[in-house]
């Protein structure tokens, strides 16, 4: 137990560091403190959380790599001793991943049983959130994501899930709330103010819908900075253009505008926004963006009598079944339009 106390403080405390990572970017100048020192490298000596592509959490050794250290002290889990909660949450990480026969039901038990040893974890009662989230089992995943904002405030996505779970709940301001907080707690990530910008769109906002796409715009100014003191030889670039023209720019802005184009049956625009979006950065590297857009990419195209780009749009869409996306479509429904978009010759 010791041991897990440590490692949360060590993670608390890596939260007002001068280097973090969120979603997949290690980030220079910080996301709640602003810092010239270099990176104090014992900050994680022990151990550290990583967010994977499938927003899941995983325990990984110091400075995010190798594996996690074992624990100072065990628990027992169907009669095997649990030396290291680190590995024994990757494994159940694994398992929500693969999603075989069994393979949810056994993680559920794994992630119960660490909280239930340690309810301080964060990485279980994340991960259970996600599990009980994809269930859509909203009222109890509004509860372990509550949990884990109480044990890291600062992190952003505890907010983000909080405020789309009380959406599909119907509490829209609270929900709303959620959602600022999730945008204010993070400069480098605009996703929250995209959904607000949905929000804002379908209650009839369009000026206030508008203004957090301007707002997620000006977002994109961290992230190219970041993107260029990463590029290999540095890019030279100091003077931005906006994101709907700077290739380095995150995209999610210009999918805002397609998938408001889209929304007022300007399909024929919303499917040429979508088709120049470009989710890699100079270096070829993939960036951080909404994967909704391949759904609503897909049916703009159906709309214009282009099943090609549909079907494979579709089909790229169901490459993310971890995406929040589905609480709103269900996997079998975008399978089906999938198929029926390949049947056309």
């Amino acid at each position: 137990m010791l041991y897990f106390q440590l490692l949360f403080l060590l993670v608390t405390i890596s939260l007002f560091s001068q280097t973090y990572v969120i979603d997949e970017i290690e980030y220079r100048n910080l996301l709640w403190e602003d810092a010239d020192d270099e990176f104090n490298k014992s900050t994680f000596a022990k151990g550290s959380f990583f967010k994977n592509e499938n927003d899941l959490i995983v325990c990984k050794g110091r400075m995010w790599k190798g594996n996690p250290p074992k624990s100072l002290t065990s628990f027992t889990y169907k009669n095997t001793p649990i030396e290291n909660i680190g590995k024994f949450n990757n494994q159940a990480v694994e398992l929500l991943e693969r999603n075989g026969a069994g393979d949810w039901s056994e993680a559920s038990s794994m992630l119960n049983a660490m909280i239930s040893f340690d309810p301080l974890f964060f990485p279980a009662r994340y991960n259970y959130g996600r599990f009980l989230y994809l269930q859509k089992n909203f009222k109890e995943a509004s509860y372990e994501f509550t949990q884990a904002k109480n044990i890291i405030p600062a992190y952003y996505r505890n907010y983000l899930h909080l405020g789309l779970i009380h959406i599909y709940l119907g509490k829209k301001q609270e929900g709303e709330q959620y959602l600022k907080h999730a945008a204010w707690r993070n400069e480098f990530n605009n996703e929250a103010l995209v959904y607000l910008a949905e929000i804002y769109w379908k209650e009839g906002l369009i000026t206030r819908a508008k203004e957090m796409i301007k707002e997620a715009d000006k977002q994109t100014d961290n992230i190219e900075a970041t993107i260029i003191r990463r590029q290999k030889p540095a890019f030279p670039v100091l003077d931005f253009t906006k994101a709907i023209e700077n290739p380095n720019a995150n995209p999610n802005p210009k999918i805002a505008e397609a998938l408001l184009n889209f929304h007022e049956e300007k399909y024929a625009l919303a499917y040429k926004i979508f088709k120049s979006i470009n989710t890699a950065n100079l270096n070829k590297e993939k960036v951080p963006y909404l994967k909704k857009m391949h759904y609503y990419f897909a049916e703009s195209a159906i709309k214009i009598l282009d099943p090609k780009t549909a079907a494979a749009q579709y089909a790229e869409m169901l490459k993310y079944p971890f995406d929040p996306f589905f609480q709103e479509v269900e996997s079998k429904t975008v399978v089906r339009k999938q198929g029926l978009a390949a049947s056309v010759k």
